[in-house]
């Protein structure tokens, strides 16, 4: 990963070897018309990054997903619209999405367990949780973890008025 400052990526936990390359062949595996939907769905703009080619898993990797039926994913409610939890409790926004494409090509299941972006990375670190959901590239994680290619790249920006009397360029 050579540009962290806007990349979206996936964090996986270190001693979890076999799934950063399962979810990749994965993610790689949906089809560009169905990640183009999440992205058009959840963001204002055709963010997508191009889907590599299509490939399939090794007799390795069903083994593993076979011995790791479920998997742990933290996230936190911090970065919508990748994740929002509405009143009744439901989740919605592009980590579900996701998700639910990631169980239809694996055969995985996914559980969230949500707090502070801070609680989630100390889960990371005590094997409480496998998987970080899709955040901005931490710098100072990126030597403990592994990680997928970025799903997308945002770009924040504050919009202001031309015409508010205050004067926001000092």
């Amino acid at each position: 990963l050579t540009d962290t400052s806007h990349s979206i990526v996936i964090f996986i936990r270190n001693d979890w070897k076999m799934l950063p390359g399962i979810l990749n062949k994965a993610l790689n595996n949906i089809p560009t018309a169905e990640r183009e939907r999440i992205n058009q769905r959840w963001l204002s703009g055709p963010n997508a990054l191009p889907i590599n080619s299509v490939r399939v898993l090794t007799e390795a990797e069903r083994t593993w997903i076979a011995a790791h039926p479920e998997v742990v994913v933290g996230y936190t409610l911090d970065l919508p619209p990748i994740l929002m939890q509405a009143a009744n409790g439901s989740y919605s926004g592009m980590l579900p999405d996701y998700l639910a494409l990631l169980e239809k090509h694996l055969g995985l299941k996914f559980r969230l367990k949500v707090g502070t972006i801070e609680a989630v990375m100390k889960w990371l670190e005590a094997g409480e949780i496998e998987v970080v959901g899709p955040h901005y590239a931490i710098p100072e994680y990126l030597a403990s973890v592994n990680f997928t290619p970025p799903l997308f790249k945002s770009y924040p920006y504050i919009f202001l008025r031309n015409d508010d009397p205050r004067n926001f360029t000092k």
